[in-house]
């Protein structure tokens, strides 16, 4: 016998004498698996109600069950909303339910996830609308150059009271009869920014011809949190900046973790981020430098592109939207999702989770874009 069927043999007599015991391992397991491999559950709290009762007979149902955790979820009653209200999300009489789940569930060796609002994303009453999620708008003048121009420019349209102004930009029209040109062209364009004052008054010596101006600026999406459940409500915060979340981590996650005190990291393990109805948020107050510094161009020459226009050219304008496209994705992954795991893992969780977002209104936003 060669040396290759000897170690063949070999292999198969090994096999035959572990083969048994693998089984018996494996079977072993599967009837009694390991904590880690034990489902966990979404542990709603619908309308936020809930009472001490009901969390000790849930949790005792859970281990019973084979249970290993559960993701605490106070949200909206959305079929017939007929749930009779419970303490307002983070209010005393909540948290106090929180620390009697955070106890009960040490008890009965379960794990907590926490989602950090009442409904789905991010937000609260907390949330201010500087901290809130923003976009784009703007407003445009035909006016006529060679002359001192004095004029307060339409403002864009305003959402909750809130508006400031990012850039103004002035193109000279192709038509002395001041009709708008299809294309809006760099070369053709200024930044005439520095001519108009916090009320919007231009006051500008513009060049002979007919210019168009575009008075861009930033106001709120306007979303709430969606599906509330024990409230209230308020706005999403803007998933694009860092110290939104810090501001939204310092009126919820934070709290929890010193709720939970030495059951931080051991009994409540992670904190989450659910869906995505924030719908698409186009600007952030940071969005200018962070565009530079990953794309290694200014912004707001192209701006107008993602108010619909094209610049210079379809294919130019493809490429900006994409390039700001992948802005937002970027700072969305570091200061929403990545900030919040962060900020669990600095107060002794082992870290954040979330669903995956796939919204429909941001596939469409960015096919009309292009």
């Amino acid at each position: 016998m060669n040396s290759r069927a000897l170690v063949l043999v070999a292999a198969l007599l090994l096999g035959a004498l572990v083969a048994p015991a693998f089984a018996g391992e494996l079977e072993q397991e599967f009837s009694h698996p390991p904590d880690s491999a034990r489902p966990w559950v979404y542990w709603w709290w619908l309308n936020g109600n809930a009472s001490k009762e009901g969390i000790t007979r849930d949790f005792e149902e859970m281990k019973r069950q084979g249970i290993g955790g559960a993701l605490l979820f106070d949200a909206g009653e959305a079929i017939t909303n007929d749930v009779p209200k419970g303490p307002a999300f983070m209010s005393t009489e909540w948290r106090e339910l929180f620390r009697h789940s955070v106890r009960e569930a040490d008890r009965c060796g379960l794990v907590l996830t926490v989602n950090l609002c009442s409904g789905w994303d991010c937000g609260g009453p907390w949330v201010t609308p500087e901290q809130a999620a923003k976009q784009l708008v703007s407003a445009e003048t035909l006016l006529e150059g060679g002359a001192h121009v004095t004029m307060v420019l339409p403002q864009p349209q305003v959402a909750l009271g809130f508006y400031h102004d990012v850039v103004v930009l002035a193109q000279r029209v192709i038509d002395r009869q001041g009709a708008t040109p299809v294309v809006w062209e760099r070369a053709r364009a200024l930044d005439v920014s520095r001519f108009m004052d916090a009320q919007g008054r231009l006051d500008w010596e513009a060049p002979a011809g007919s210019w168009k101006v575009l008075r861009i600026g930033c106001t709120l999406t306007g979303r709430p949190t969606a599906n509330p459940g024990s409230g209230p409500g308020g706005l999403e915060i803007d998933p694009m900046c860092a110290e939104a979340m810090d501001a939204h981590f310092a009126e919820t996650g934070a709290k929890l973790i010193a709720d939970a005190g030495g059951l931080a990291g051991k009994t409540l393990q992670y904190f989450h981020i659910d869906s995505w109805e924030i719908g698409q948020p186009t600007w952030t107050p940071r969005m200018r430098e962070e565009f530079r510094q990953r794309r290694g161009y200014d912004p707001f020459p192209w701006l107008p592109a993602m108010l619909g226009l094209t610049v210079d050219s379809a294919a130019e304008t493809k490429r900006f939207v994409q390039d700001f496209r992948r802005t937002v994705a970027d700072l969305i992954a570091r200061n929403y999702y990545g900030r919040l795991q962060e900020l669990s893992v600095k107060g002794g969780l082992r870290g954040a989770h979330s669903e995956a977002g796939g919204p429909i209104g941001v596939h469409h936003f960015w096919a009309d874009a292009l």
